[in-house]
């Protein structure tokens, strides 16, 4: 009797030897895909633990210069010395059921408003510069992020003229990109 009967002492085929091999070879190739991905898992978990593949949602603010150019609706001329003041409320206030509406803080004197003041030159110009809410993304690798204009609002007066309230972000309505380091223009007409 054999010390291994299990083992058979038959002689094998060609085409038994080959799928043998083949049985092998497929096994072969499970075990160095099996050994990648654990590379692969080992890999990530160092990133990881580096914090290189972390994201951070964040909000804060960006500040951004707002030019206003105040004009005459009938002439189209400047109008100096209008008395401009910027400042924070709700983003789209004629949205909101005038029950409600009525119930909102709104204008320059209410406690969050931020406001920030100035006087049109000559040239019906003004520069005021503005704390915008901003929002976005952080990795090691990028950041991207966007200014909302929308809940910012210019209240234009002048001697002579009545009082415009307009939204700063009103004119182009869309989230700046976090890059972008220009100014908002804004163009407000006043009729007497």
């Amino acid at each position: 009797m054999s010390e291994f009967p299990e083992m058979s002492m038959h002689k094998s085929t060609d085409a038994e030897l080959d799928a043998y091999v083949a049985r092998l070879a497929r096994r072969r190739c499970g075990l160095i895909f099996l050994a990648a991905l654990v590379v692969l898992a080992i890999f990530f978990a160092i990133l990881s633990a580096a914090g290189l593949t972390t994201r951070v949602h964040w909000v804060g603010s960006h500040e951004l210069d707002v030019h206003i150019l105040v004009l005459d609706a009938g002439t189209r001329r400047p109008i100096p010395a209008a008395k401009v003041t910027i400042f924070d409320g709700p983003s789209h206030p004629l949205e909101t059921p005038p029950d409600i509406f009525s119930k909102i803080d709104f204008g320059p004197n209410s406690k969050n408003a931020n406001p920030q003041q100035g006087q049109t030159d000559d040239e019906g110009q003004v520069v005021l510069t503005h704390q915008f809410v901003a929002h976005g993304t952080s990795s090691a690798y990028s950041e991207v992020g966007s200014v909302l204009t929308s809940g910012v609002w210019a209240k234009v007066s002048a001697d002579g003229y009545g009082t415009v309230i307009i939204s700063v972000g009103g004119q182009d309505g869309r989230p700046r990109d976090i890059h972008t380091q220009g100014p908002v223009f804004l163009t407000v007409m006043l009729s007497p």
